[in-house]
């Protein structure tokens, strides 16, 4: 395990808060592991559109 530091832990942290805004991610109705992984990627897909405005 490697030390990611402060500015590393606040990213972490901060996406982890962003993903919390999607009702889908925080309840996980998928019953499949890959399901579910697909949601966040795609909701970590909307948030990266969001944020630079695509």
């Amino acid at each position: 395990m490697t030390f990611v530091g402060a500015r590393g832990r606040n990213d972490v942290e901060r996406t982890i808060a962003w993903l919390q805004n999607f009702r889908r991610i925080v309840t996980r109705y998928e019953r499949l592991a890959e399901h579910f992984l697909s949601f966040v990627q795609l909701t970590c897909l909307l948030l990266l559109l969001r944020r630079n405005k695509l």
